[in-house]
């Protein structure tokens, strides 16, 4: 409540015009997604991550409600660097690089960056994203792929339905 008032004092001020939230799960959309004050909602979106319910969020974004996929390449867990730490085991990280290199190829993608934003192109809810890069030849080369070709309705239900195995843990950043 407080929160909310203060925001509400900013925008009053015209100091402010909208308000967001970062969030980490479905739980956590469900209950913020009540609060009127807030327009912008980021939240990790990537080909692993079948938690949310798309028409909930084709809901918010009706409602004038702007999300923004963040984590989309899980902290940079899906470039698959040698001695990365993941929070699963070596057979579950081995299953989950086999599948990305299958699909990928079924569907006639570069690589990983161009698998990612075919699949964020598609989802309709979405009005954008934000990524993270290392160094400047790094953002040129994933953003050389951000207007990558939508997957269409199909190739997203199957590349959804093939990580439907993978660990919640993984899908959290905050475990790692």
């Amino acid at each position: 409540k407080i929160y909310l008032d203060c925001i509400n004092f900013l925008k009053k001020k015209k100091l402010i015009r909208n308000f967001g939230i970062s969030i980490y799960s479905p739980a956590e959309l469900k209950k913020i997604a009540k609060i009127k004050e807030i327009t912008f909602i980021q939240m990790p979106i990537n080909i692993l991550d079948n938690r949310w319910d798309k028409n909930y969020l084709i809901k918010l974004k009706k409602k004038g409600i702007k999300i923004f996929a963040r984590s989309i390449f899980l902290r940079g867990l899906l470039f698959f660097k040698k001695n990365q730490k993941w929070p699963c085991s070596k057979f579950e990280q081995n299953k989950i690089k086999i599948y990305i290199k299958q699909i990928t190829k079924k569907y006639y993608k570069k690589n990983i960056i161009d698998l990612t934003f075919s699949y964020l192109n598609s989802l309709t809810f979405l009005s954008g994203i934000v990524f993270g890069f290392n160094s400047i030849k790094q953002f040129k080369q994933i953003n050389s792929f951000k207007d990558s070709k939508k997957l269409d309705i199909n190739q997203n239900t199957f590349l959804i339905n093939q990580f439907k195995f993978v660990n919640k843990k993984i899908l959290d950043g905050r475990n790692y």
